[in-house]
């Protein structure tokens, strides 16, 4: 995103890194997202890209119909210490917003 504000259309590039701190390997690990107030929508591809250790990899995003998250990422096994970095692109949805100005318009 280019602007400060958020219109309809525009496209939001996501990029997360994630570092396994707990000193033990994470295994079939799955990063949840929400989207409550449905501003956002997943590009066309419906795809993330996975990177670890400078090699990246596209997955789909799993869409959740059920519970407080909306989309499933997989991060697989991350090793002690590994960053992976997720990057996925949205677009933001159709919406339309007005501005209403009052005041005391009495003396």
């Amino acid at each position: 995103m280019n602007t400060n504000r958020i219109e309809s259309d525009n496209r939001v590039e996501v990029e997360l890194k994630l570092t396994n701190t707990s000193g033990r390997p994470f295994v079939d690990g799955t990063y949840l997202d929400s989207n409550d107030a449905k501003i956002f929508k997943p590009n066309e591809s419906m795809t993330y890209t996975l990177i670890r250790n400078g090699t990246g990899g596209t997955l789909p995003i799993k869409t959740l119909v059920e519970g407080e998250y909306d989309y499933a990422f997989d991060l697989g096994h991350i090793a002690a210490n590994e960053v992976v970095t997720i990057k996925y692109k949205m677009n933001i949805a159709s919406f339309s917003y007005g501005n209403i100005n009052v005041g005391l318009l009495e003396k």
